[in-house]
């Protein structure tokens, strides 16, 4: 409510708005008219937008806590940002667009449960255990610094089974959502900072474990754009998102990284279990569908790998089976070339 110059009677917004647009042809009215719609809309659904992805207060220390500095982050250059890694598929070159994979589709009962390690171990032993007990094997996305942290816990993941994909070198930020909730690439993420990322990663992983790792990546933080898909898709690698409803409110991002059990995005350990049996319950359920999780945790209770024996048990039950990413989106008819191209490298390697 507004009052009129002089300290008259109180106008409602709806007079001001009146007054304003009423000197304007009808279809200026009804273009203003829409705008305000579109604003009104796009302000409602930010505060959603905001928990699917980060807490804004936790968001610099999400999955690590690792704020690299950008001038230190690399030691070694790349000399050609483009050139291929060794024995690597090339991506397909009528690719319009590098594909964002967050889901299998809604036809089978597979699914991926997939774990984010950024730096940090402290779940690792449970949810490594938990996995082999019921003979599970599926992704982990794994930093370059984590590797160098926990090189035998990388080694015994590969041991295991598991298929290792790339989550970066130092886990840092490449757009701006964090700050304008817009997924806009930060001035010092160029082609050659997110390959240098990737590679020497990469690096390190091979190093380690005599392998190569798997063409999938996942952007830190979730921040990605199809700008920076392609840069990472001309280096042979596609981006494994997670699976999200945004109409129905839904995400199997379990966020499990919130420690503070203050926040309001704070889950508990059975609020998670809950989350995920309950996805989809009124459409296709979990169907073809990725979820995310974390290696690390700075909880001392209620620790959320303490359901993930549960949640695996219920899912089976109702008839889901686990998988690798690879083997999840093998029959997508836009990848086919590239798995069967990965597949037949890493049989040539003996890997599985």
């Amino acid at each position: 409510m507004s009052f009129a110059p002089g300290g008259g009677k109180p106008r409602s917004l709806a007079s001001r708005l009146i007054e304003i647009i009423s000197p304007f042809p009808l279809k200026t009215t009804c273009t203003l008219s829409i705008a305000s719609l579109f604003l009104a809309h796009t302000h409602l659904y930010a505060p959603f937008r905001e928990k699917t992805f980060k807490d804004p207060e936790k968001v610099k220390s999400a999955h690590t806590g690792i704020m690299p500095d950008i001038k230190e982050t690399h030691k070694s250059e790349i000399k050609n940002p483009h050139e291929k890694t060794p024995s690597r598929p090339v991506s397909p070159k009528n690719s319009k667009e590098a594909p964002d994979i967050t889901r299998a589709g809604a036809e089978t009962m597979r699914i991926s449960i997939t774990f984010d390690g950024g730096c940090d171990a402290d779940d690792a032993e449970v949810i490594l255990k938990t996995l082999r007990d019921r003979g599970i094997t599926t992704t982990i996305f794994l930093t370059g610094r984590f590797m160098e942290k926990h090189p035998e816990l990388t080694r015994r993941m590969v041991e295991d089974g598991h298929e290792i994909g790339n989550h970066t070198m130092d886990h840092p930020h490449l757009t701006g959502y964090a700050d304008t909730f817009r997924h806009e690439t930060l001035p010092y993420v160029t082609e050659e900072f997110l390959i240098k990322e990737i590679k020497e990663a990469e690096r390190i992983f091979t190093g380690i474990t005599g392998k190569k790792m798997a063409p999938f990546w996942r952007a830190p933080y979730g921040e990605i754009n199809r700008e920076i898909r392609e840069w990472a898709y001309r280096e042979g690698y596609i981006h494994i998102g997670w699976t999200a409803d945004y109409k129905r409110k839904e995400s199997l991002d379990t966020l499990d990284w919130v420690e503070d059990s203050s926040s309001r995005y704070y889950l508990t350990s059975h609020e998670i279990k809950e989350k995920i049996l309950n996805f989809g319950k009124d459409s296709n359920g979990l169907r073809g569908g990725i979820i995310l999780m974390h290696l690390d945790t700075k909880r001392t209770t209620d620790k959320p790998s303490e359901k993930l024996g549960e949640i695996i048990d219920a899912l089976m039950e109702k008839g889901y089976s686990f998988v690798k990413v690879s083997e999840l989106i093998k029959e997508d008819k836009r990848l086919k070339t590239f798995i069967s191209g990965w597949q037949e490298v890493a049989m040539g390697e003996g890997l599985r």
